[in-house]
């Protein structure tokens, strides 16, 4: 697929995420009620390998759309209706401080919302950020999100600072039979696709973009064009790498919170199910194309960027993001409640009688498998608001796990409590056989998820909550 884009000066207002901190709004002499967003859930035909090819029966929220905004300060009202034949909820990924009945976990902060039933999402986000909506319901989350239900909410302040453009990239895969998605069965290990996409459009993703205004200068290349992509990994089961290919890419949020601007290393960054980066580009004026590739063993290009003529003059400077004044800047360790959580896989019936010996009859986050209603089960452990939160994440698989925490923002620890990496977020990797330590404090007061982002595994037991009074 082929995209232009044409670029006005509102249209270049896909403001950089999380790039200036929240701050108080004068009062409005009159507030006008919250337009609510409609989003219905249902099944949809889409071109998932390209127009010529047949169309695949997926699910969709709305009517096609890949991202919608919201803004600091100002309610949100989020529509769902469910008209699927299984139970749906929806969490969104980035969100900080939002009531916790609106954190979309069917099953322990909301009844999920039956085949034709509807349910409301109202919060008024307090910070910036890219945030990804994807289904989670407790035992039922892998079909809902291989069938496609994922969006980006972008949270926006209008007092950011405009960059040339912005593009919103969500990477999924997908498991097709012939031209339709293959059956759902039970999946301990993975649902892993044959297919990779982005919004929904076969890759890669061919982009022409304005060079105008911006742009600088490093040795004998010229770069022309700065523009915001927002990307986001919405695939089951698929970590990979992104790199990026002759263009220069600065991170400036990680997981929507926002990060002082620096460079990848090798140009490339690890990417796991649930983890969203905001990427400022440079593109260059000339020569071959830009370009977003997925390392998978072999390199598959996700989308190619082509500048058109600059007409502004170079600069040097990279806008440095703000820090979010929500979070702290340092944590203090040596207040805080820490807890061992342990993940394990239990493997009950004998290695040759299991279809796929490698993969587990379950999971488990904690001493024992999660067993019964979550509603009955006791939290991993309780905690008061404001109060400092070590975890140690020991994987005793040989899996590598990415691990989500609801509704809060943590710093990975380097060993011996002697410092933190310097960005914060909401979703890591744990490598197999391997512990991390991560560093968070306790917010707004509920029942609050620690998952596993690789839908089977949550389906299969990789969860667990914390109570914060």
């Amino acid at each position: 697929m082929h995209t232009k884009l044409l670029i006005t000066r509102r249209e270049a207002g896909l403001m950089l995420t999380g790039l200036v901190a929240s701050a108080a709004r004068p009062a409005r002499a009159e507030k006008q009620p919250a337009k609510p967003h409609k989003l219905r859930a249902s099944p949809r035909n889409v071109s998932l390998r390209g127009k010529d090819l047949p169309p695949t029966e997926i699910w969709n929220l709305d009517d096609g759309g890949d991202f919608f905004t919201a803004q600091v300060g100002e309610e949100c009202v989020i529509e769902v209706q469910n008209g699927i034949n299984l139970p749906l909820s929806l969490h969104f990924h980035g969100a900080r401080a939002m009531p916790n009945a609106m954190d979309g976990v069917g099953g322990l902060t909301q009844e999920s919302i039956p085949f034709g039933g509807t349910f409301t999402y109202r919060f008024t986000p307090q910070e910036t950020g890219t945030w990804l909506i994807r289904p989670c319901v407790i035992g039922h989350t892998s079909e809902l999100a291989g069938r496609g239900l994922t969006r980006l909410l972008m949270v926006e302040d209008p007092r950011q600072p405009l960059t040339n453009g912005g593009f919103q990239l969500i990477i999924d895969d997908w498991l097709l039979a012939d031209s339709q998605l293959a059956p759902f069965a039970k999946n301990t290990k993975g649902r892993l696709g044959n297919l990779l996409t982005i919004n929904n459009h076969p890759v890669p993703l061919d982009v022409e973009a304005n060079a105008t205004g911006g742009g600088f200068q490093s040795g004998d290349n010229q770069f022309g064009g700065r523009h915001l992509v927002r990307i986001a990994n919405a695939c089951n089961a698929r970590s990979f790498r992104v790199r990026f290919d002759r263009m220069k890419a600065f991170v400036v949020a990680i997981d929507g919170q926002p990060t002082e601007a620096f460079e990848p290393l090798r140009a490339s960054l690890p990417f796991s199910p649930g983890n969203r980066y905001d990427i400022l580009i440079e593109l260059p004026e000339d020569g071959p194309d830009a370009a977003i590739t997925a390392l998978l063993g072999s390199e598959i290009q996700l989308a190619t960027f082509k500048a058109r003529p600059r007409n502004a003059m170079l600069t040097t400077e990279i806008p440095q993001p703000e820090p979010n004044p929500l979070l702290p800047q340092a944590i203090r360790l040596q207040d805080a409640l820490r807890v061992d959580v342990p993940i394990h896989a239990f493997f009950g019936k004998r290695k040759e009688s299991r279809p796929d010996p490698a993969a587990p009859d379950m999971w488990a986050l904690g001493i024992t498998a999660t067993s019964g209603s979550p509603q009955e089960d006791k939290p991993l452990f309780s905690v008061k608001s404001g109060r400092p939160v070590v975890l140690t994440v020991n994987n005793n698989t040989r899996i590598p796990q990415p691990i989500h925490i609801h509704g809060h923002s943590f710093r990975v620890l380097h060993s011996f409590d002697d410092g933190w990496d310097p960005y914060w977020k909401d979703t890591q990797l744990v490598p197999a056989e391997a512990t991390m330590r991560i560093a968070f404090i306790a917010g707004s007061p509920g029942k609050w998820l620690i998952a596993s982002t690789i839908c089977e595994h949550f389906d299969s037991g990789l969860w667990g909550w914390f109570e914060v009074s």
